[in-house]
């Protein structure tokens, strides 16, 4: 298997998720109680609705995941394989489906610890901030995977 000089815009998009998550995460640690969920969210009103579209978007990249098989003779699948860069379309989507899943763990989680915040009060900063980077996460990580694969179902 040839392997592929990476390009600064290959970088981008394969670092992408965790470039901008790392970012959101020491905003959060810099912004400090402003943005501590616990606050934001006294009765996990919000944490619940990020684990219901966490829910939705895992279910809609395991929809994604039952297309590859589906468009495999296109010949925009045929030239990625011939390229070796089908493989990050599949690792794309193995990050989207487990950046939602962990975010919907994470989420109730958190949703346990507003309700009980006296016992974790000494983390709050660091929940909360890793909370914001992991919904970062997960967004762009849907994102970069959509993006992609509506190229591939639209491209001849």
């Amino acid at each position: 298997m040839n392997k592929l000089p990476m390009s600064s815009g290959l970088f981008i998009e394969r670092f992408s998720t965790w470039i901008t998550a790392g970012l959101v995460f020491v905003a959060a640690c810099v912004l400090r109680g402003r943005v501590d969920i616990a606050k934001l969210d006294p009765h996990a009103e919000l944490a619940t609705k990020v684990v219901d579209v966490a829910a939705v978007f895992f279910a809609y990249a395991l929809t994604a995941l039952t297309i590859l098989p589906a468009i495999n003779d296109r010949n925009a699948v045929k030239r990625l394989r011939a390229a070796n860069m089908y493989h990050l379309i599949c690792q794309y989507l193995g990050e989207a489906l487990f950046s939602n899943g962990f975010l919907v763990v994470y989420g109730l989680a958190i949703k346990v610890c507003i309700d009980h915040s006296d016992a974790v009060k000494s983390f709050a900063v660091v929940l909360s901030a890793f909370w914001w980077a992991a919904v970062t996460f997960s967004v762009v990580a849907l994102l970069r995977v959509s993006r992609l694969m509506v190229r591939l179902v639209s491209a001849n």
